[in-house]
């Protein structure tokens, strides 16, 4: 059988001193930590907002290429004549042919139980 350990009066204190100093210290990383979370999200962000700017502007300067006159017409001109053309058949399955393939995430194992599930 063990023995419990006494502590005095002043060790609790040092204890509840360290223990206080431990529990701000862990406070201020969880503060850094938040704010470095913050700080990505923003950069993912404007990274994301970059790429769709890039997106749209190759791809309105490859309409512009492809349609005679398309600077002089007006948006709803552009959208009957790429309504028009993308209603063909022919348009449809090359779309539908060029559609990624997106992969099938297995079902989440909801035993709480890494690896294989019991058999």
């Amino acid at each position: 059988m063990s023995t419990v350990r006494h502590y005095t009066l002043e060790e609790l204190q040092q204890k509840q001193e360290k223990a206080a100093q431990r529990q701000a210290w862990l406070a201020e990383n969880a503060k850094r930590a938040a704010a470095r979370e913050r700080a990505l999200k923003k950069k993912i962000a404007r990274q994301e907002e970059e790429e769709k700017n890039h997106r749209l502007l190759a791809r309105g300067a490859l309409l512009e290429g492809l349609i005679e006159n398309a600077p002089q017409l007006t948006d709803a001109q552009l959208e009957e004549i790429l309504t028009v053309a993308l209603r063909q058949d022919a348009v449809k399955k090359a779309i539908a042919r060029m559609r990624p393939v997106v992969p099938v995430e297995p079902a989440p194992n909801l035993t709480g139980k890494e690896g294989k599930p019991d058999e």
